[in-house]
């Protein structure tokens, strides 16, 4: 109540004055609930092309496609190095007989001294005090097939003690049942226990037994010069009647295996060893081993799984290199090597006869 009210003194109600002037804007009220989804604009333009994106992952390999169609025939390659001189095929078979020659000059006078002469019928001729041939020329020296039954053993070559690719002898190898040796680690079963006692580890001197290819020479020596089982073994075998067996030499137990080598294994060729150069061999050998020369043996019984297969391991020789080491042949590859004296392998008789005499 105003003070005027409280001393009675208000006058009647005026009128009603004015409108006033609009007051300043109240606070914003609250967000009103959201309208209706309109419908949608036209659509714009085009943008301008974006920046290209990085490269993606490699997808999986797809399947293989079709064979594509066969290419033409290349240029022939130029003409490659003429090979190495191969192995002397077998004997050819006998030629037909020839035309009858023409008729020959007058023979000697005739007499009553006639007789035959390393198989050729001989006269004498009392003018010249001499036996005469009557125009027969003896045969040419028989040579086997390799691995032909011959001498109680099989034929394994020809030899030149003179070194000169002249034959001196045919080299026979013992059949394996009664002239072979085992070794430790074949898995076949021991003919003969070891090559070399390990209580005897030389032969003896360097040079009693040192040839490489007259292993007669060197088993000879052993024998009168001390005891060395392997050549002892060797040449007291008795094989079909033949007691002249021996332990192979270097260059003769190479021969067998050039003509008799039990597996297709590649041959090695080592210029430090020599492998396959042997100045014995006939034809002389001055050449190391190709891989293909010599290859198996044709002859089933000579391969290896075949009845007289030479074992595919290193095998004794009797050359001595020195008082502890005597070589080795691997009749597998043609490895030349050596090794001491003490160590287990086999040993493989031989003997041979004069070339001519069959």
């Amino acid at each position: 109540m105003s003070w005027l009210e409280a001393l009675n003194l208000a006058g009647p109600a005026g009128a009603a004055g004015a409108q006033g002037a609009a007051g300043a804007p109240g606070p914003a009220g609250p967000p009103g609930a959201a309208g209706a989804v309109g419908e949608p604009g036209a659509e714009g333009p085009a943008g301008p092309q974006g920046d290209q994106g990085p490269l993606g992952p490699q997808g999986p390999q797809g399947p293989q496609g079709a064979p594509g169609v066969q290419g033409s025939q290349g240029a022939q390659g130029p003409q490659g190095p003429q090979g190495a001189t191969g192995n002397p095929g077998p004997a050819g078979a006998q030629g037909v007989m020839g035309p009858t020659g023409a008729a020959g000059p007058q023979g000697p006078a005739a007499t009553s001294d006639f007789q035959v002469l390393a198989g050729v019928p001989h006269a004498y001729l009392a003018n010249q005090g001499t036996w005469v041939p009557l125009g027969i020329e003896p045969l040419a020296p028989v040579i086997p097939e390799v691995g032909a039954p011959i001498g109680g053993g099989y034929f394994a070559g020809l030899i030149s003690h003179t070194a000169d690719g002249n034959p001196t002898h045919y080299l026979i190898v013992a059949p394996r049942d009664a002239g072979a040796t085992g070794g430790s680690n074949t898995g076949m079963p021991e003919v003969y226990p070891q090559a070399y006692n390990p209580t005897y580890r030389d032969y003896g001197p360097s040079g009693g037994c040192g040839s490489r290819h007259d292993g007669w020479a060197n088993t000879e020596w052993m024998i009168q010069n001390g005891v060395h089982p392997a050549a002892q073994w060797c040449a007291a075998l008795n094989i079909n009647g033949y007691d002249d067996w021996y332990m192979p030499a270097h260059y003769e137990l190479e021969i067998a295996y050039f003509h008799l080598k039990p597996t297709a294994t590649p041959n090695v060729a080592d210029p430090a060893y020599g492998d396959g150069i042997n100045p014995y061999a006939v034809p002389r050998r001055d050449y190391l081993f190709p891989p293909d020369v010599p290859a198996q043996c044709l002859n089933p019984a000579f391969q290896w799984g075949g009845s007289e297969a030479f074992i595919p391991i290193i095998h004794w020789t009797s050359s001595e290199r020195d008082t502890r080491d005597c070589y080795v042949l691997s009749m597998d590859s043609g490895l030349f090597s050596w090794m001491p004296k003490i160590f287990i392998s086999p040993v493989r008789a031989m003997r041979k006869i004069p070339y001519g005499s069959l």
